[in-house]
């Protein structure tokens, strides 16, 4: 079964930067022997390109990082997530909105593209929304939630608002703060404060699971002006966790089936216990 993932976030979050170091930290492995395959050449020398000059151009400092998406480019990859060598636990598609996308100043909000958004998150096993950390690096804890709530949450929360409005259901949330390295200083409960104040719509409705996973390319990268060892934090960590998601829907969905099925069998089932010599 092919499943779906879709990630939010604002233009300079590091959805591209995310992606491209999961991606080669996959494909080296896990420590608990996962391997990440993309399904396509184009976004395998892509992704590789990428992750190859983060990893290897530190002497280019900031250069050594992607470009932000552009503005009309929606990205759908497809992977294949294996377990050892060749043993192919599943196929996922993951789906990566530009960071103005959400923002109706510049795009139109009634065209196909937008409802085809709603379609994906409707059909995601687990949506993901990249938060910029150096949001949370400065200043008090009120200035860090202004920040966050005007350089993210002004696009996302009246979004998935409106989708709950309408009757559809969010899958599970997963907020990623990238850049972690950039607030590795904050205490974990201000950051989690923050996320939780800027975020409030979504935390106030019940039915939504919500987690949040701080993600760095390396604790020191921003050393030198960005000259510093790529040294991958927690990148893992929300792929994995979506996974599990997607595999308990399926267990759950293949319960139902069964009592399903139970409930409205026929009469005249056949009763294999007499027929193996049960009483």
């Amino acid at each position: 079964m092919s499943r779906k993932f879709t990630i939010l976030g604002e233009t300079g979050a590091g959805k591209t930067c995310y992606l491209a170091t999961m991606y080669g930290e996959f494909l080296m492995g896990t420590d608990e022997g996962y391997i990440i395959h993309a399904s396509d050449n184009d976004t395998e020398r892509q992704l590789r390109t990428y992750f190859d000059n983060i990893s290897r151009g530190a002497e280019r400092g900031r250069a050594r990082f992607p470009y932000a998406t552009p503005a009309a480019d929606v990205r759908n990859m497809q992977f294949d997530l294996t377990w050892g060598i060749g043993t192919v636990l599943t196929t996922f598609k993951w789906i990566d909105y530009p960071g103005t996308f959400l923002n109706p100043a510049i795009n139109d909000v009634n065209t196909p593209e937008y409802e085809n958004l709603e379609k994906n998150i409707n059909e995601s096993s687990t949506l993901f929304i990249c938060v910029d950390g150096q949001y949370l690096a400065d200043g008090t804890k009120n200035e860090k939630i202004r920040r966050v709530k005007q350089n993210c949450c002004i696009n996302i929360n009246p979004f998935l608002s409106k989708l709950v409005n309408q009757g559809r259901s969010l899958p599970p949330i997963v907020i990623i703060v990238t850049k972690y390295d950039l607030c590795q200083d904050v205490p974990d409960n201000l950051i989690r404060e923050v996320i939780y104040q800027a975020f409030r719509p979504l935390f106030l409705t019940p039915q939504i699971f919500i987690a949040v996973i701080k993600c760095s390319l390396g604790l020191n990268i921003s050393d030198n002006n960005y000259t510093g060892e790529l040294q991958p934090l927690n990148v893992h960590l929300p792929i994995l966790m979506g996974i599990k998601f997607a595999l308990a829907d399926d267990i759950a969905d293949e319960e139902y089936r069964i009592q399903h099925n139970l409930m409205n069998a026929p009469p005249h089932t056949r009763d294999f216990s007499r027929e193996l010599g049960g009483a």
